[in-house]
């Protein structure tokens, strides 16, 4: 039996032998029921606790945050300047228009360089209209008299060539019967003629690029004839 305040747990008891001459009943009563106590009282072991094991929490890798979409901050567009063109334009196709007659203009007025002497014409605008009046100067600049022959352009002493193609051709004929006369001009003198038509059959000069001739012989109407040509002029026609 198992007696209280026992530390250790008794030894069993080795059941009782029952030999061939064993003749007490109680002693195996006895015996049997102290072997059932025995084993009914004797201390249990202690039950190890029930140790759950951890569970070993892997280390779980962090869920990375998905970048955030980066927000472009907006950029108003600045509203553009256009640098004003340094090109110019070009010039508009003009339309059309009547033609409009040239205003004349006052040719300069012949003039000698100090000590130089000679002949020299001039006309006194560069742009007529047809069936104006050419007026020519002729002055003679030398020591001498000069001598010209009428005849020429409305028969006087100036000839009027127009340009024809790469040649110059005399206009306005003079349509005087009878030969022609000698008009002299004396040293330093001026002479002023006027080209116009004189006559019914005379016809104005035509539109075209003129320049006056005066062709002239010195001292006398004998020898051979020298030449002053004035500046060229255009008549436009009206």
């Amino acid at each position: 039996m198992l007696l209280a305040g026992c530390t250790s747990p008794p030894k069993p008891l080795e059941p009782a032998t029952i030999g061939p001459g064993a003749t007490d009943t109680g002693s195996v009563i006895t015996a049997l029921v102290t072997s059932t106590l025995t084993s009914t009282l004797s201390p249990r072991t202690e039950e190890a606790p029930l140790v759950t094991s951890a569970v070993s929490l892997t280390s779980i890798p962090t869920r990375t945050a998905l970048p955030s979409a980066t927000r472009t901050p907006e950029v108003t567009a600045m509203p553009s300047v256009v640098a004003p063109s340094s090109a110019t334009p070009g010039p508009a196709t003009p339309s059309a228009a009547p033609t409009v007659l040239p205003a004349p203009t006052l040719a300069p007025a012949p003039t000698l360089a100090p000590g130089l002497e000679g002949v020299v014409i001039a006309t006194d605008h560069n742009v007529y209209g047809t069936g104006d009046v050419v007026v020519v100067t002729v002055h003679n600049g030398l020591q001498i008299p000069i001598f010209g022959l009428t005849g020429r352009t409305y028969c006087t002493i100036v000839s009027a060539q127009r340009k024809e193609g790469n040649a110059w051709q005399e206009q306005g004929r003079c349509l005087v019967s009878g030969p022609p006369g000698w008009i002299e001009i004396p040293a330093g003198a001026w002479q002023t003629v006027e080209l116009l038509p004189r006559l019914f059959e005379d016809r104005p000069l035509p539109a075209g690029q003129y320049r006056a001739v005066f062709p002239y012989r010195l001292e006398s109407t004998f020898g051979s004839d020298s030449v002053a040509y004035a500046p060229e002029f255009v008549i436009v026609a009206r």
